[in-house]
């Protein structure tokens, strides 16, 4: 732990606090829980943190603050200013990440080296300056895992080529050295396009800017999207209308639907192959949809109306991504033995979006990525459920809330039955997980026999579409075709 109280208090430190202080807003004085997955997770959460919570710190102050002559003195001054206020711990257990204003708040009490590089990243984007968030394994310290992120700062600011040098900055360290690594992996970070970027955050009419991992939703009555627009009066009216948000949610529900579709196809048929491909693409969808609908928010100067609405979707996706994305690791780390390779990476197009309103950024094409999965099942006579994004995920806020137990417990319908060493006498093979008869769809607990797939409902390919229903809310679920009253 580095201790701000052993440095020597100056006169021109005193003033350089006080000047620190007028680049921060207030805070809620909360921490977000980054919840619980794997650092590929982790990387991408702090991403999407950095850029969320752009707004808190003043872009105009922040760059006379750190005015400099070349972009090396530029890298220095942000170090010096981080080391000398800011107090670092090491990781804990809990994985929390600090929007700027709460850790200017709390500088004095400490944070650990997501938070600096989240600090750091934040006086680079409004300095306009490319940077990559560096990740790394340490020889000495768990070199299994990815435990150190940090900075680095390409010197040709034109095309952002590291190989041509680069600074780094890790304020973790009095030095400002790069620590000896045995394997990295890079993010790219730029400024977006933002408009009215100079001052704290002034979103007072409703939704934050920042996401809220442990409060997620709890502001927004998802029962009735149009809660949403309760509190504004657009007068001017909006880009994005509610009708359009319903459209956009319901939209993207469908193609990821799709995803969760070609996931239990893959795991009845009991193809390894394309079941490794189907997890790959389903983290690369939703990181792709999470990415292009915050990147949309970003590209222009929206009013409060149109903003909010752009919040809800952002929220949602985020919902979906990140509680989605950790039950399907609960799902398969049950079933399967996992191999993770985060090189082998496949590189996904928002042009898949391009229909929604939200996620169409012309002539811009931006891409995510996920990692490559290899699965093997831990047990062939086992049963293996359907993967199910259903309705105990809906009531989870947060990827941190999800009890694995419960979550696999809500699983009800069988992909794979039990296999046992007898069989009544029949040498049918239909059921045995083979793959031999993948015309079929999942058997039901309540049903024995295998039935035709249909296309509308083979492997649960409406499922994530029943929650769109369930975000979109009573528009959507009371609509002219839904006359039933006793339906809940």
């Amino acid at each position: 732990m580095k201790n701000l109280t052993n440095r020597p208090t100056t006169s021109q430190r005193k003033r350089e606090v006080i000047a620190l202080a007028s680049l921060f807003g207030k805070s809620s004085n909360k921490k977000q829980s980054l919840g619980t997955g794997d650092t590929y997770f982790g990387i991408n959460a702090i991403k999407d943190w950095i850029y969320s919570n752009l707004k808190e710190v003043d872009s105009k102050k922040a760059v006379e603050f750190f005015k400099s002559n070349s972009l090396k003195e530029l890298v220095s001054k942000i170090h010096s200013t981080l080391y000398n206020n800011f107090t670092y711990v090491a990781d804990g257990y809990d994985q929390d990440l600090q929007s700027p204003n709460y850790a200017f708040h709390n500088r004095h009490v400490g944070m650990d080296c997501k938070s600096f590089t989240i600090l750091a990243s934040t006086f680079l984007l409004v300095n306009n300056v490319k940077h990559y968030l560096r990740k790394i394994k340490q020889f000495a310290d768990r070199p299994d895992e990815f435990s150190h992120i940090y900075i680095v700062v390409p010197t040709d600011q034109q095309t952002a080529n590291l190989a041509s040098g680069y600074y780094v900055l890790d304020a973790t360290l009095s030095s400002n050295t790069e620590p000896l690594f045995i394997e990295k992996h890079d993010i790219f970070m730029k400024q977006l396009p933002y408009n009215g970027l100079n001052g704290a955050n002034n979103n007072a009419n409703g939704l934050n800017n920042s996401f809220d991992f442990g409060e997620m939703f709890k502001d927004v009555d998802w029962g009735d999207l149009k809660s949403i627009f309760k509190s504004l009066s657009c007068l001017g009216g909006s880009a994005y209308s509610s009708a359009r948000l319903q459209q956009d949610i319901n939209l993207a529900s469908a193609i990821i639907s799709e995803r969760i579709k070609a996931i239990n196809e893959s795991a009845f048929n009991n193809d390894m192959v394309s079941l490794g491909k189907e997890v790959q693409n389903f983290f690369g969808f939703v990181a792709t949809m999470n990415h292009i609908f915050i990147e949309k928010k970003h590209s222009n100067g929206w009013n409060s109306c149109t903003t909010k609405a752009l919040n809800s979707i952002i929220d949602w996706s985020h919902k979906v991504r990140y509680v989605g994305g950790k039950a399907l690791i609960v799902w398969f780390d049950r079933y399967y033995d996992v191999t993770f390779n985060v090189n082998a990476k496949r590189y996904y197009s928002s042009s898949i979006f391009n229909a929604l309103w939200a996620g169409y950024m012309s002539p811009t094409d931006n891409t995510q990525w996920a990692g490559e999965y290899t699965l093997v099942r831990k047990n062939p006579n086992e049963e293996v459920k359907a993967f199910v994004y259903n309705d105990y995920l809906t009531s989870i806020d947060s990827p941190a809330q999800i009890n694995e137990t419960s979550f696999l417990n809500s699983l009800s319908t069988v992909l794979i039955p039990l296999v046992t060493s007898q069989t009544n006498g029949s040498n049918d093979t239909s059921n045995d997980g083979t793959g031999n008869q993948n015309t079929y769809e999942p058997i039901g607990n309540n049903n024995n026999e295998p039935k035709k797939a249909s296309t509308a409902n083979l492997f649960f390919g409406g499922v994530l579409l029943g929650t769109a229903v369930y975000y979109g809310g009573k528009a959507i679920a009371n609509s002219k075709k839904s006359k039933n009253k006793n339906q809940k």
